[in-house]
């Protein structure tokens, strides 16, 4: 540099350097964007926990999918199983009283003499952080003799697996220790959407495994 400078006019050595201060301010700027852009992602990834509330909720009793993390959760596929048996996958209405007369066939010795109220799906949804969604609940103000022990043996008997992606389209496997499936490698069969970038995108991408830690 030292070399280089000497041979040029007063003017363009100003040049010269002005252009060194402007790479030198990108550099710095484009260093400075990619750390706030990791920081941003950092801060937008959801964290999912599964939940048997007995007796903790005020207003109801079940299990319950809920999001722990500093960002959305957008669920884009939910997995059910009974005893390790899979049954069903983003569930209407339909699928989960299937799902309730698995849970008797596997439980015969409980029986339920009321309706279970369960959030179905029909397409892929959010848990926005901090929050949760019912999946398969009675209002404590409806609890029987029969249901509660319906429900309790549904939260020792059911697991789950789902496919979480956060608002940056990254996606992970999480499911109940017990079960090995991934969930994610199923939405290219099962699409949501039927098209967009996030089927496209789970194909060939590395996912990392969460098992549910109760």
């Amino acid at each position: 540099m030292g070399k280089f400078l000497p041979s040029l006019g007063s003017s363009d050595k100003i040049a010269a350097i002005a252009l060194l201060v402007s790479i030198a301010g990108a550099v710095i700027a484009w260093a400075t964007s990619e750390r706030d852009a990791e920081f941003r992602r950092l801060s937008s990834l959801p964290r999912l926990t599964l939940q048997f509330v007995d007796g903790s909720n005020p207003e109801m009793t079940g299990i319950v999918l809920k999001n722990t993390g500093l960002g959305p959760a957008r669920i884009v596929n939910l997995q059910i199983y009974v005893g390790g048996k899979f049954v069903v996958e983003m569930p209407d209405d339909k699928a989960w009283k299937n799902v309730m007369a698995e849970v008797q066939r596997a439980r015969p010795d409980v029986k339920l003499d009321v309706p279970i109220r369960f959030s179905s799906s029909y397409g892929d949804f959010d848990i926005p952080a901090g929050e949760s969604r019912p999946l398969f609940y009675q209002k404590n103000s409806e609890l029987t003799v029969s249901s509660l022990p319906f429900l309790r043996a549904s939260g020792e008997i059911l697991q789950f697996g789902v496919c979480v992606c956060s608002i940056y389209e990254e996606c992970w496997n999480f499911r109940s220790p017990q079960l090995k499936e991934e969930p994610c490698n199923a939405v290219a069969k099962y699409l949501l959407r039927n098209t967009g970038p996030v089927a496209e995108a789970l194909k060939d991408m590395p996912r990392m495994l969460t098992p549910w830690k109760p």
